[in-house]
């Protein structure tokens, strides 16, 4: 009867201690251990409100972080995509480009997008994104559209600031990504053929 007691009472310890298991685990970059450890800890004490949450929103992040892979480009790589209807008629033009920089010391790509309607003169756009090479998460970015202006953005720890004709600070999600960068994004995404 006393050891059942005893493993009672030290109930909040060692929920404590999957807690911990679980953040050393996530500072290791080991998501899986950590998604164990928050997971035992949710389903084995669940009176242990304020860790339960805390260990919900570590799983939240976890589920919500994208799985993207090491760059696939090369320095300099230039891709082309022809925009072109089932009758054949070309509609236009997308170029991608990627390019290793360094901005601010950090290891950085530089990614352009550029786009362009045929026949429409203003209907096009350049589109400059520097992203940290190892996490592919934006620094700063660039975008020059004929028909929506210009406007820049940097990305840091108190959100977007974006700066056109006015200056605005936008509240982000830390792992924000630049709408430009998708297409350069979708080739790092775990995608199998079928």
């Amino acid at each position: 009867q006393r050891i059942v007691e005893d493993a009672e009472a030290r109930r909040p310890q060692a929920a404590q201690a999957l807690f911990r298991l679980g953040m050393c685990h996530l500072k290791a970059g080991d998501d899986a251990s950590a998604r164990t450890a928050f997971g035992t800890l949710l389903r084995s004490y669940p009176e242990e409100k304020q860790l339960s949450e805390s260990a919900r929103g570590h799983l939240a992040d976890l589920d919500s972080a994208l799985d993207l892979k090491p760059a696939v480009w090369q320095d300099g790589e230039f891709l082309q995509y022809r925009m072109i209807l089932p009758t054949g008629q070309t509609l236009g033009a997308i170029y991608l480009r990627a390019e290793a920089t360094v901005v601010d010391g950090r290891d950085a790509w530089l990614l352009e997008l550029r786009r362009f309607a045929r026949n429409h003169s203003d209907n096009f756009g350049i589109s400059r994104i520097w992203v940290d090479r190892q996490t592919q998460l934006p620094i700063r970015s660039s975008i020059r559209h004929g028909v929506l202006g210009e406007a820049e953005a940097h990305f840091g720890e108190d959100g977007i600031r974006i700066t056109s004709e006015t200056e605005m600070v936008v509240n982000a999600h830390p792992e924000t990504f630049d709408n430009d960068q998708s297409m350069h994004l979708i080739r790092l995404l775990p995608l199998a053929p079928g």
